[in-house]
């Protein structure tokens, strides 16, 4: 059994605090104040695109097959009083003016943005507009379900929409984060004061559950339900809604507010969570047994200014993807232990000229004046692992991040998963067989009739 942050996965917890109880907010914020803020971040589900932002900046990898990215964009600047015409009367938005992206999502070949003024911009394979939508809300994250259904999260509650359209507005007290869940059929609003409201997209009352506590974070894993990150704790609460359980207590000391981050794999069978101080563990959440435990502490403690641990989101099977700040990402290969880094400001840019045009393609139209020496005062990394590669030249590499990998648990899941894969193929065999026995039973019926 893989012990997580001095805790032992499946091992029985303490009960979850009685509603009202409110004990762990100072120690969530702390926790955000000391680890950094959150980072946009997005890995697909299928293949290897990632997408990350830093401040006003979005990058996307597609393929992860080179060290810049594959296109940028850069949130536009907002006017300023002096730049309107003469004699026009200023007007102060309706939200604040913002420069910074604060939601990425990537699905199938669509990327979508948000800035913090509630602008969604969609964009296509190559970087190319193609929806573009104003919420006018203060937003804080993006949902984005495989249907298309996408969700602006801000502290009032959330816009819900489809493409350039807006479906429906919703209406709650101190919103911290949001998911959707049941393939886009529900949205789960999580709030500050510790309650998990659930609402049909479409049409239909809410459902409130009082969990307590300050949820920071939500992921819907099929089969298993919503799951909650709480601070102290990782909670499940069943699809039927009858059963609330912990999937990890945490402690009530070093380890306690650290659980800030969550997330599922699209199967449901993984969960990932942030369980101490740039630390994730990984559990099974058939078995609840510990899978892995990521360590970045020697990465988001490096460098001039420290990282901090962003969103999570996992890949097809075995890749995991996490932000750590400043435009820096990892991916994670949890069959092989292996880490590769996306991204960073230590990293020359392919935008770094502020006259140069942002969506312009690094690799089909290069540098027309490029610096004569990019790698100058930057130290190449060293101790890089042979299943570990940097794919940036920066001053951090990813043989510093340690993955530590149940042996056991590994071997089951890649059992279960080669088993799944092959259950269509054996599905056809049985049945082609089923039917090769009938033609023949009716080919020997048809001799014996006319004989």
């Amino acid at each position: 059994m893989l012990t997580v942050a001095g805790c032992s996965i499946g091992e029985e917890a303490d009960a979850i605090d009685s509603p009202g109880r409110r004990g762990y907010g100072f120690g969530v914020a702390v926790a955000r104040e000391l680890d950094g803020a959150n980072s946009p971040f997005s890995h697909a589900r299928v293949g290897r695109s990632l997408a990350t932002a830093d401040g006003p900046k979005l990058c996307v990898w597609r393929g992860l097959g080179g060290q810049q990215p594959s296109w940028v964009h850069r949130v536009a600047q907002p006017r300023e009083p002096g730049g309107q015409r003469p004699g026009a009367a200023f007007r102060q938005p309706a939200v604040p003016l913002g420069v910074s992206v604060v939601g990425v999502r990537v699905r199938g070949r669509r990327v979508y943005a948000l800035d913090d003024r509630g602008t969604l911009n969609c964009f296509g394979d190559n970087g190319e507009l193609l929806t573009h939508v104003e919420c006018r809300v203060a937003a804080h994250s993006l949902e984005v379900a495989g249907n298309g259904l996408w969700a602006v999260i801000h502290a009032r509650g959330a816009v819900l929409g489809r493409g350039p359209r807006v479906l429906r507005r919703l209406e709650q007290h101190e919103v911290s984060c949001a998911c959707f869940g049941d393939e886009g059929t529900f949205i789960a609003l999580g709030t500050g004061d510790g309650r998990l409201v659930v609402t049909p997209v479409e049409h239909g009352g809410a459902r409130d559950i009082e969990l307590g506590g300050t949820i920071c974070d939500l992921a819907w894993a099929p089969r298993h339900g919503w799951l909650v990150a709480r601070g102290d704790a990782v909670i499940r609460v069943d699809p039927s809604y009858r059963r609330i359980e912990p999937l990890w207590p945490g402690e009530h000391g070093a380890g306690a507010g650290w659980a800030t981050q969550v997330a599922a794999s699209a199967d449901g069978r993984m969960c990932a969570f942030r369980c101490a101080r740039g630390r994730l563990a990984v559990i099974l959440l058939t078995s609840r047994e510990g899978l892995a435990e990521i360590d970045f502490r020697s990465v988001l403690e490096g460098g001039e200014a420290p990282r901090g641990l962003g969103e999570i989101e996992f890949g097809s099977w075995p890749h995991l993807g996490v932000a750590l700040g400043r435009g820096l990402c990892a991916r994670i290969d949890l069959s092989r232990s292996s880490v590769e880094l996306v991204g960073g400001d230590e990293a020359p840019a392919p935008d770094a000229d502020p006259d140069r045009d942002p969506n312009r393609d690094p690799n089909r139209d290069p540098d027309p004046d490029p610096d004569p020496d990019p790698h100058a005062h930057r130290e190449p990394p060293t101790g890089a692992d042979a299943t570990s590669r940097a794919l940036v030249p920066q001053r951090i590499a990813s043989a510093q991040i340690l993955v530590r990998v149940d042996a056991g648990a590994l071997a089951a899941e890649q059992a279960r998963t080669l088993r799944e894969r092959g259950e269509p193929l054996r599905q056809f065999v049985v049945t082609l067989s089923l039917i090769g026995f009938v033609v023949l039973l009716l080919v020997r019926l048809m001799m014996l009739v006319f004989s």
